[in-house]
């Protein structure tokens, strides 16, 4: 946990900054050859112009490659660990639920201490979903967030 944020507050303080610097570096490497004129000295308005631009395309791209990995970690929603659509009726979901404790509940032998703790989330899951009013806010907060 204490890594995360010591990485994160690296990652969008100090990167950032580190990343332009180089980036723009070999983006005036190449300058003279694509616009047939000197790249501009630092200090000048073209300079920091370029600066700028080249800032931007990093925290962007840093901000892309964050929310990529963000949700490569997420853990599954509700909708996922249930197997329906999100527009699933009560009875679909009713349905989907004994099926899934059909196969999985921890009375049977070869599920384990593994498929309890599956079991107990599944449960919560259905709970949840099954109550108009938490299903409500479970959906906005999935569109929100971007997992609807």
């Amino acid at each position: 946990m204490v890594y995360n944020t010591l990485f994160g507050f690296a990652g969008w303080s100090i990167i950032p900054d580190f990343a332009t610097r180089h980036a723009l570096t070999f983006f005036h490497r190449f300058y003279p050859n694509v616009f047939g004129v000197p790249h501009p000295s630092p200090g000048t308005p073209a300079y920091r112009q370029h600066y700028r631009y080249t800032f931007a395309m990093v925290v962007l791209g840093y901000l892309l490659y964050t929310l990529v990995e963000g949700s490569r970690s997420m853990e599954p929603n509700f909708y996922e660990i249930l197997g329906v659509p999100p527009d699933v009726d009560e009875n679909g979901l009713k349905l989907a639920f004994r099926q899934f404790a059909k196969r999985y509940h921890p009375d049977r032998p070869e599920v384990g201490p593994k498929g309890a703790a599956m079991f107990i989330a599944v449960r919560d899951a259905f709970e949840a979903l099954k109550n108009p009013t938490v299903r409500f806010a479970y959906a906005m907060t999935l569109i929100c967030i971007g997992g609807l």
